[in-house]
């Protein structure tokens, strides 16, 4: 008996011991997550102007709005504070759980009802898709936190079980932990974010690309208001007679555009005293990617495609005769509005060199779409050909730029 009962209590040791481990593991695990919260709190309540900025833009009542913005920090600083301060710490398990939680059903409530604004506004429509793109972020990590918290509730509970008298003749304390399973607590975040960041990437680059679309769509929607002042026509700015065009703007700046096809990068600017409030060089002339990755505006904007260049004629190889079809062509011209394309994103095909990669397109009827590379249709082959002093394609490159048939044509199966 003596000896059955000595078993016994090598067993509670060693059970104790395992328990230990998990105990302490949990406990770095919930730490991890409060230490997070509670330098998020702090960094509200450092920067509140810039919290409260950021809650503007949210879709929820102004006093709400006020409200959130000194209890969130305060109330994330204080949980954070008790719980490395061991007061309580039950309870501030249990309040750092509901405010993770109630923040996150809340994010998704709000990102699940929150539409684009319905207007050609491009600054409304960049601050609701910039929005937008934050709490996906907000979401993808507090999916991550909650994770840690339910690892960190499952081990502790675990550990509890056994009695504190077991603890100690297992010569093991429920809150120390070796360094080993510091290191296994590092590699099982690591796992975690590495699992993460694909999420995030993804969502980010899902963000760039509606984003983008939505910057097509807006400034299709310019070019359409641009034809209704004019008779039905585009923009025709570029002198077909001349080895280059001088833009002079409002604020005495200028341009000197060599090549009479070169005017496809310079659309923007020839209209933006007039459309655009003098703003040339505006984010909603650029991808969003090209814009993030660039950390500003710049490098090739949305192309109006060559075709908007010349007459119908000019794109066919049986009625093609030179340059003297260079001329501006008109809405009334478009017999496809909704497969011909008005401007032209390059940037994912410059940027990614992947001949299956999707083109986004802005097309006449004012709708923007990524377009699948099997539904793109070629273009004239030469492009523009020799017959421009400065051709600046002679051959069809890109995509949507040389549509066969010009205006009359279409580009989109």
């Amino acid at each position: 008996m003596p000896m059955l009962s000595m078993h016994h209590g090598d067993a509670n040791v060693c059970t104790a011991q395992h328990d230990g481990a998990r105990h302490r593991l949990g406990v770095v695990l919930a730490g991890a997550v409060v230490v997070f919260v509670g330098i998020a709190g702090v960094t509200k309540l450092v920067d509140l102007r810039g919290f409260a900025d950021a809650l503007s833009h949210w879709p929820i009542p102004r006093w709400v709005q006020l409200a959130a913005t000194f209890t969130i920090p305060v109330i994330e600083f204080l949980v954070a504070g008790m719980w490395l301060a061991n007061l309580k710490r039950t309870w501030m398990d249990v309040v750092l759980l509901a405010l993770l939680v109630g923040f996150t059903a809340m994010l998704g409530i709000v990102l699940s009802t929150a539409v684009p604004p319905s207007c050609a506004c491009i600054t409304l429509i960049e601050r609701h898709f910039t929005w937008a793109g934050s709490v996906r972020g907000a979401l993808a990590r507090n999916a991550v936190l909650l994770a840690l918290l339910g690892v960190s509730a499952v081990l502790r509970t675990r550990a509890t079980s056994v009695p504190i008298s077991v603890w100690r003749s297992a010569g093991t304390s429920p809150r120390a932990f070796t360094v080993l399973e510091t290191c296994l607590v590092i590699l099982i975040v690591g796992i975690l974010a590495a699992l993460l960041v694909p999420t995030l990437s993804k969502v980010r680059a899902q963000g760039w690309r509606t984003r983008t679309l939505s910057y097509l769509g807006s400034n299709a929607a310019t070019l359409a208001a641009y034809t209704i002042d004019h008779r039905d026509a585009f923009p025709a700015f570029m002198n077909p007679e001349a080895t280059s065009t001088v833009l002079r703007y409002a604020d005495g700046a200028s341009d000197v555009v060599p090549g009479y096809f070169s005017g496809i990068f310079f659309w923007n600017r020839a209209i933006a005293d007039r459309y655009y409030n003098g703003d040339r060089f505006g984010i909603h002339f650029f991808d969003a990617e090209q814009t993030a990755m660039q950390g500003g505006p710049g490098g090739t904007p949305f192309l109006l495609p060559c075709a908007y260049f010349a007459s119908p004629e000019f794109w066919n190889p049986d009625t093609r005769s030179g340059a003297d079809q260079f001329r501006g062509v008109s809405m009334a011209q478009c017999l496809f509005p909704s497969a011909k394309s008005l401007l032209v994103d390059i940037y994912p095909l410059i940027a990614t060199q992947d001949a299956a990669s999707d083109a986004p397109f802005a097309f006449v009827d004012g709708h923007a779409q990524s377009t699948p590379r099997s539904r793109v249709l070629p273009g004239y082959d030469l492009g523009e050909g020799d017959y421009a002093p400065e051709p600046t394609h002679r051959f069809d490159v890109w995509l949507g730029l040389h549509t066969l048939d010009g205006i009359r044509g279409r580009d989109v199966r």
